[in-house]
């Protein structure tokens, strides 16, 4: 008995050993492997792949840091300034004038600056939603090269409470230019329309002084035929509109006001005029200037072009040869394409009284332009023609170069140059 219970206690003890441990050997591919061999070799890819992936998230994360950095690093406002300034210089002294140097249709459209339209969305039609009343909108074609022109007659205040009886009718407006009061054809200068805000100042101020006055668009301006504007159309158009209000004036005086581009128009469309034996009553220019070559050249907008432009001809050594950078590169292709507006030459022509007017203070057309022109009018007239009368405006009156509308003085100016105007056209008669 003794001897079978130590047996059973020897079995258990050893079938409880064998269900504790592992067996010691497993077949794999048919072979027998040590069981300690196998489990450390299938732990060793898990192991590889864990450190593989715990790189890989740690250059994720790095990355993402190093993004975040990058992204949270701003450039200072100062730096930033510099980079705008820098392309602002780019566009505007070196590639700017690279384009405008090779295209005509730039050259034209910033020297007319037709495309600005100020106030925008003007209703032209309708001249008294602008506070201008007793004035005809209306249009005309020229035939020979099928241009319209868009053109307003504002009536002299005398005539304003006929024209209400006659219920403001097209017969009535064509037929009061024959009143024997003055009638005033104004050019504009470059941008804006006939409708800008400057420019009704103006017109209100010549109402009260009892004259018609009859404005319009060139060609490429406003409601006008929409084409590109040259030299040589928008004189065509000024002389066109000037035997349109001639021919129905009968013997009431006409005088054309050429403002500030409109000068270069106006004294142009005279001068060819004189060349057809038809004389004007008088010329009057605000804020003129005596060549587009150097209104371009003494322009606000030109001075830093100009110094740009002296640096290079020093740091390419140009200077020695007397080579102009800056005529070469943005006056001389305006001048190719016809634009040259030469009042200085073209006045010499004019022998119809004339009147100028500029303010001292003008930034856009230098008042030394305005003495350029007045000296060369002076070289050329003839002494039976009355001298030239050349009104300053000191600059304390802020007038500049659109606001000579405001002076007190104006109207008696105006007023006094017209009486001179007809006495001696009636002198010559």
């Amino acid at each position: 008995m003794a001897n079978t219970s130590v047996k059973k206690r020897n079995l258990n003890k050893k079938l409880t050993e064998q269900g504790d441990k592992p067996s010691e050997a497993k077949l794999t591919n048919g072979k027998s492997v040590d069981g300690a061999s196998a489990k450390s070799k299938s732990k060793q890819p898990a192991k590889e792949n864990k450190n593989a992936n715990k790189k890989a998230t740690k250059q994720q994360t790095s990355a993402k840091t190093t993004k975040k950095s990058a992204k949270g690093v701003k450039a200072s406002p100062f730096t930033r300034l510099l980079k705008l300034l820098f392309w602002l210089f780019l566009i505007l002294h070196v590639i700017g004038p690279i384009i405008l140097h090779y295209s005509p249709y730039l050259q034209r459209h910033l020297i007319f600056l037709n495309f600005v339209k100020w106030p925008p969305n003007l209703n032209l039609t309708k001249p008294e939603a602008l506070g201008l009343h007793s004035v005809r909108n209306f249009y005309i074609t020229q035939e020979k090269e099928n241009i319209t022109l868009g053109i307003w007659h504002s009536l002299p205040q005398g005539l304003v409470d006929q024209a209400i009886k006659e219920r403001h009718s097209i017969k009535f407006y064509e037929e009061s230019l024959k009143s024997g009061k003055p009638i005033i054809l104004y050019m504009h200068g470059n941008s804006g329309t006939r409708g800008s805000g400057h420019r009704i100042k103006l017109y209100h101020v010549l109402k009260a002084l009892d004259v018609h006055v009859l404005t319009f668009d060139y060609r490429g301006y406003a409601d006008s035929s929409d084409v590109v504007p040259t030299e040589k159309g928008v004189v065509e158009d000024a002389k066109f509109m000037y035997r349109w209000v001639k021919s129905r004036a009968g013997k009431s005086p006409v005088f054309i006001w050429g403002h500030s581009l409109g000068t270069g128009v106006s004294t142009k469309a005279v001068k060819e005029l004189k060349e057809s034996k038809e004389f004007p009553h008088g010329l009057i220019l605000e804020s003129p200037f005596d060549n587009l070559s150097d209104e371009m050249k003494y322009h606000p907008i030109a001075i830093t072009h100009k110094l740009w432009s002296d640096f290079l001809e020093w740091a390419l050594g140009l200077a020695d040869i007397k080579f102009d950078f800056f005529d070469w590169m943005i006056v001389q292709p305006t001048k190719d394409i016809g634009l040259t507006f030469t009042s200085d030459k073209s006045i010499s022509d004019v022998h119809i009284p004339i009147l100028m007017m500029h303010a001292v203070d003008d930034l856009v057309i230098p008042i030394s332009l305005a003495d350029n022109l007045y000296e060369s009018a002076l070289q050329t007239r003839p002494k039976d023609v009355p001298a030239v009368k050349y009104i300053r405006f000191e600059d304390h009156h802020d007038y500049g170069h659109r606001y000579i509308c405001l002076s007190p003085e104006l109207p008696k100016i105006v007023g006094d140059f017209l009486e001179s105007g007809i006495k001696y056209f009636n002198s010559k008669q």
